[in-house]
């Protein structure tokens, strides 16, 4: 396998989510290919990073209190206890396993869910993943007829890509990205110092994504959709500005 073609699906290779001959193609690559394990290294220490720095812990005394309850359901339970007790009985085990191996990711699961949506999570990831390889581009050029055309063969569709460097948001390139179990587009972009990675992948119909903003770990992103297109853009760039920027590519 081409290292270009594993470095695209190490994050579905990680998370075990590609057909077995070909995380088997891709482990044989890593074992092989310095390069690319030092990639993966990267994406697991990414991971560990966001599941310490965005996810929630599990309150203090969690597991204690759940075994103070079972203890005394069990002892009403051996008195003739309901059958809605002894649901409760099951289900408060199930959270106690849940919270014991799982830990604080387990917790936000089982009662309120992530703070932070899985797409959105995914997002994130990719942007922090793109800030830590060595080529935040597969293809740079400032170039937008350059840039575009790359991206036919690679996806399903064609992404737009519009230079706006007269407005002080310069085009520096693109690479392929995976994001929301799907390959897409990531369109890049500078404001200064700033990267601004642009997520690009056709909007599902069915399922339409509302307009959203929201801030992360120092990181901003805007999400919105448009001639069929889901955007999201990420940086460390302020909201206000990175409001602007959507505009522009937005009219653009």
């Amino acid at each position: 396998m081409r290292c270009e073609d594993v470095q695209n699906e190490l994050s579905p290779y990680l998370d075990g989510a590609l057909p077995i001959e070909q995380q088997k193609a891709i482990g044989s690559h890593l074992e092989a290919c310095r390069r690319c394990a030092a990639h993966l290294d990267d994406y697991r220490r990414i991971g560990r990073t966001l599941r310490e720095k965005v996810i929630e812990r599990a309150p203090a005394g969690l597991q204690e209190r759940i075994r103070a309850g079972l203890e005394k359901e069990e002892h009403e339970q051996s008195r003739g206890a309901p059958w809605q007790s002894r649901r409760f009985i099951a289900q408060a085990a199930a959270l106690l396993l849940v919270a014991g191996l799982s830990g604080a990711g387990g917790w936000i699961a089982a009662t309120t869910g992530s703070r932070t949506p899985p797409l959105a999570h995914d997002v994130m990831t990719a942007h922090v993943r793109s800030l830590l390889q060595d080529n935040l581009m597969q293809v740079a050029s400032s170039d937008q007829h350059t840039v575009k055309p790359w991206f036919a063969g690679r996806l399903d569709f064609a992404p737009p890509v519009q230079d706006l460097a007269t407005q002080g948001f310069a085009l520096k390139g693109g690479r392929l990205d995976y994001v929301g179990s799907r390959r897409v587009a990531a369109v890049i972009y500078m404001r200064r110092q700033h990267v601004i990675n642009v997520f690009t992948w056709p909007s599902d119909p069915s399922h339409p994504l509302p307009s959203l903003s929201q801030s992360s770990n120092g990181y901003n992103s805007v999400r919105w959709t448009s001639g069929g297109m889901v955007y999201w853009a990420v940086s460390d760039l302020n909201m206000k500005e990175l409001g602007e920027f959507q505009a522009l590519l937005s009219a653009a």
